[in-house]
């Protein structure tokens, strides 16, 4: 298959199963960039590993393995294109602001949401 016919396959496969929602949350499951293994970017194998069980989760574990590949490389290659990863070195990537923001964001939002969250045995029943 020739290049073009490829990328315009790679792109509808991208937008068909959630477009740039796949880029945020790889860019959320991603661990800690300030952890010591990770000081120095992600390593490109380590980035695809965590996109690779995205695509199995939003395609069906019942799907060939190359094409959960071929979703994975997309979401990469959008998450680059679009500026949520950096590309340092032949095979590193590390984290840019955008995906700092959006990171934190998550984490406002899980921690509000967390309490507002009021368990059950706090509430008491009115009398009547």
């Amino acid at each position: 298959m020739d290049e073009k016919l490829k990328k315009i396959r790679d792109k509808n496969r991208f937008h068909k199963y959630g477009g740039m929602e796949l880029v945020k949350e790889l860019i959320l499951k991603l661990p800690d960039p300030e952890k010591e293994k990770h000081k120095n970017g992600y390593k490109k194998s380590f980035v695809l590993s965590k996109a690779i069980k995205i695509a199995r989760q939003k395609m069906g574990p019942h799907r060939k393995k190359k094409h959960h590949n071929f979703l994975a490389e997309t979401i990469l290659r959008y998450a680059v294109g679009n500026g949520y990863l950096r590309p340092v070195g032949e095979n590193r990537y590390i984290l840019t602001k955008k995906s700092r923001k959006l990171r934190e964001a998550q984490q406002q939002k899980n921690s509000t949401s967390k309490a507002q969250n009021i368990p059950s045995e706090s509430i008491v029943p009115a009398e009547t």
